[in-house]
């Protein structure tokens, strides 16, 4: 009975020690008033809640349509994306596809200009020649030029223009003071043209 009687005076002296504390610290500690309620110092913020029963820091429950919405706006914004890349990819693809066709035109034709500067040379040269020999040449000629301004390659003038680095490659430098500065004077083989690119 007396350890019984030792820690209930012990248990009183710790409470008493407690409750000194308590009111030595003042207005920052939690004080119930007379009528059961609680003082608003002594109310936690997590506590509150609202009409609906709700803690006033917490977020109500998502709202599932605002979550639809979102996703479909992220979709439709997808879906702009896309079909822009598409569209971008398809006019790159064509300009490409353009590019190659012209290219290989280029390089055929390319392969059967030495062909026609040895016709016209022959014809050149076959003055004397016979007369059926010179009107085959020229026939040759004229469906090997009626062949290319259906591929779309014109011949560049050359005498008498204006010398261009781009489309003329000057072969030798004559001076003459009765012609005007860079202009072609003679033409030893004759240049085309793809569109505006050079053969």
């Amino acid at each position: 009975m007396t350890r019984k009687k030792d820690s209930n005076e012990t248990l009183k002296a710790d409470l008493n020690i407690q409750d000194s504390e308590s009111d030595a610290k003042g207005t920052g500690s939690q004080e119930e008033k007379t009528d059961g309620s609680v003082s608003p110092e002594a109310v936690d913020a997590d506590t509150v809640k609202n009409s609906s029963g709700i803690p006033v820091n917490q977020d109500p429950a998502p709202d599932p349509t605002a979550e639809l919405m979102k996703q479909l706006d992220e979709m439709k914004e997808r879906l702009y994306r896309t079909a822009a890349e598409y569209e971008n990819f398809r006019k790159r693809t064509a300009k490409e596809r353009e590019s190659i066709g012209l290219n290989a035109a280029a390089d055929t034709v390319a392969a059967f200009l030495p062909i026609l500067d040895n016709i016209t040379r022959a014809r050149d040269v076959a003055k004397d020649a016979d007369k059926a020999v010179k009107e085959g040449l020229a026939l040759v000629l004229k469906q090997f030029d009626e062949i290319l301004d259906k591929l779309g390659v014109s011949p560049i003038p050359a005498v008498g223009e204006s010398f261009d680095p781009q489309k003329h490659n000057a072969v030798m430098h004559i001076t003459d003071d009765k012609l005007e500065e860079n202009r072609v004077v003679e033409e030893y083989q004759k240049g085309y043209q793809l569109g505006d690119r050079v053969i």
